[in-house]
């Protein structure tokens, strides 16, 4: 009988980096920072300086100080207690109810572009192809971690990394073959602050930027922690913002602002550039590539965040049928109960008026949702290094305690700003139809997320907690166990 910790092989820094690239450094982003123009410059650059490099430093930090499996769960455990670290990580996966549609929306946006471009903007046709595909990587992801991180590897690099370095040389051809570039140069690098609609895309780059914690949860699955962490987070680091902002700089000078669909804007972009070198048989097998990609991403938000809410129902969070394993190791319950909650949050693609207006409203609530974890993350890296500041930290935010304290004050208040700004859509770039509708949908959506964990802790029972705590086992394996038993005797 194998404990969940030996099911998984040993990773290394370049699988690590994969890893938190497919989870962060996704291509359907990029549409949307492309829309911005020139302007992008000034939210990538924000968003680095005040989000991005204080969530991987302080993600390092945490990560090496409590190399085990749990993640985010286990620190805001530590700092605030289990109430507050089993809300952690339930928000880290309620993030994936409105994540895994959006992204699925970029999936049939991108297939579209191989059967009839014309049906990106069909509501229908996007919701069965978020339904189809979604529940096929819930069936993947059933088939054990080996393949699982195996096709996240693989759909980072060639479905992530080597189209964004693609996309990026096309611009750089675009830019000096004397093709009309349709970004304005004259254009304002700071937009105007006072407008709330332009705000709004500075939520969009937060959330771009989300999930670099997220590998930490495989801690116990990493030959040396404290050594390969930090390595793969700079590496990963690196390779994000390369992506990112040339990236999206690609799009914005190929692509007319106007005609940018934030479901499809890199397979757009990519078919403009195919069409003027008159290659165009190129454009279906960049979908396919690109579809590779997203699938990868969507292995490592099934697995990751599941993995990290098994290791709370182990400690009595959950009933005992989310704690139970299938053959090969993987908490299937968790997957299929995520499942159910991410179909009804995909109808939202009926409710609004446009695929473009869903696609968005999805993006806002992510990242009300998720920027709320880092409120949490970020208040609890403080609380640790005072509440324990006996724990060995191989790698520490520079700076001491003063660094310490002001990253994840700057990640806070980012956060912070991130989420009350999601609020406020862009009405003058999107239709976004009845504005009330709107926000009653997206506040209660965000109060059915925070509130649920803190009813389902109200309401746990004892028995819920397994026979043994200090090797945890799930319910299958222990029934198994006593079947054999019983056999025998």
């Amino acid at each position: 009988m194998k404990s969940n910790s030996t099911q998984a092989p040993k990773l290394g820094v370049i699988t690590l980096a994969l890893m938190n690239v497919a989870a962060i450094a996704s291509l359907r982003n990029l549409p949307i920072m492309a829309e911005c123009g020139l302007s992008m410059l000034f939210f990538y650059t924000v968003a680095t300086v005040a989000f991005f490099l204080p969530s991987a430093l302080v993600s390092a930090e945490l990560a090496t100080a409590w190399p085990k499996a749990g993640g985010v769960y286990v620190w805001v455990k530590e700092a605030f207690g289990e109430e507050f670290g089993f809300l952690s990580v339930w928000l880290q996966v309620a993030k994936g109810f409105v994540w895994f549609p959006a992204v699925l929306a970029f999936v049939a946006g991108t297939l579209s572009y191989i059967i009839n471009p014309e049906w990106a903007e069909s509501r229908y046709y996007t919701l069965g192809v978020i339904l189809s595909l979604f529940w096929l990587s819930i069936y993947i992801t059933s088939r054990g971690y080996q393949v699982s991180e195996a096709i996240t590897s693989f759909g980072s690099l060639f479905g992530t990394i080597i189209p964004g370095l693609f996309i990026i040389g096309l611009g750089g051809y675009w830019l000096f073959s004397g093709n009309p570039v349709q970004v304005s140069w004259s254009d304002a690098i700071i937009p105007d602050l006072t407008a709330t609609h332009e705000l709004t895309f500075l939520a969009s780059t937060l959330i771009a930027f989300c999930g670099m914690e997220l590998a930490a949860v495989h801690a116990q699955d990493v030959e040396n922690p404290q050594r390969d962490f930090p390595k793969a987070i700079l590496l990963a680091s690196v390779l994000i913002l390369l992506v990112s902002f040339l990236g999206s700089m690609s799009i914005a000078m190929i692509v007319p602002q106007e005609s940018i669909t934030l479901d499809a804007g890199i397979i757009q972009a990519f078919a403009s550039i195919f069409q003027s070198i008159h290659m165009a048989w190129l454009t279906p097998i960049m979908a396919i590539v690109l579809v590779f990609g997203a699938i990868g991403a969507i292995q490592m938000w099934l697995l990751s965040p599941a993995k990290a809410l098994l290791i709370t129902a182990e400690n009595g969070n959950l009933p005992p049928l989310f704690q139970k394993l299938n053959a090969h190791g993987i908490p299937v319950p968790i997957l299929v109960g995520k499942g159910v909650i991410i179909t009804v949050f995909s109808f939202f693609f009926l409710l609004m008026p446009s695929v473009n207006s869903s696609f968005w409203v999805l993006t806002a609530i992510m990242a009300s949702i998720y920027l709320t974890m880092y409120m949490l993350l970020f208040s609890a890296a403080i609380v640790l290094r005072f509440k324990r500041p006996e724990v060995h930290r191989p790698f520490r935010v520079p700076g001491g305690n003063f660094g310490m304290i002001l990253l994840s004050s700057l990640g806070f208040m980012a956060s912070l700003f991130g989420f009350i700004i999601a609020f406020f859509p862009p009405t003058s770039k999107l239709s976004m139809g009845n504005l009330v509708r709107l926000e009653i949908l997206q506040v209660c959506a965000i109060l059915f997320v925070i509130l649920t964990p803190f009813v389902i802790m109200r309401f746990r029972r004892r028995h819920w907690r397994p026979v043994s705590k200090e090797n945890p086992q799930s319910i299958h394996e222990i029934s198994e166990l006593t079947k054999n038993l019983e056999n025998v005797l």
